[in-house]
């Protein structure tokens, strides 16, 4: 089973209030991406149960820089305060770290971009 912290992640963001949240960057129009990726090789723990470190990125994209950064902090507190623990059971959060937002710059469309990256540390 694939580890379903993505649409948790998603979800809470969404609960949250902030708006646009999508699985992809567009073009030309606000959004909320959120995309994992696997930062370490797993490591077999004598029950058979896998532990792994995820890399978690939040990047927010807005016409507004005040209203980029402050979402992207506000996902930062998120994550601190309530972390994304598995809705299915396909992962145990362990612990997670995560690294104080900043801007990021890329988009040519006049688009302020922030992100917030986090490390996961799981057992699946």
């Amino acid at each position: 089973m694939r580890p379903d912290i993505i649409e948790v992640t998603r979800a809470e963001i969404i609960a949250a209030g902030i708006s646009g949240v999508t699985g992809r960057m567009p073009a030309k129009a606000e959004a909320v991406v959120v995309s994992l990726a696997p930062s370490t090789t797993p490591r077999t723990l004598f029950d058979g149960s896998r532990e792994a470190d995820y890399a978690l990125s939040v990047v927010v994209k807005r016409e507004s820089e005040r209203q980029a950064m402050d979402e992207a902090f506000a996902i930062a507190d998120l994550l601190n305060d309530k972390p994304p623990y598995s809705a299915n059971g396909s992962y145990a959060l362990s612990s997670i770290d995560v690294g104080v937002p900043r801007s990021i710059n890329w988009d040519e469309a006049g688009y302020y971009v922030w992100t917030t990256q986090a490390t996961a540390h799981v057992t699946i």
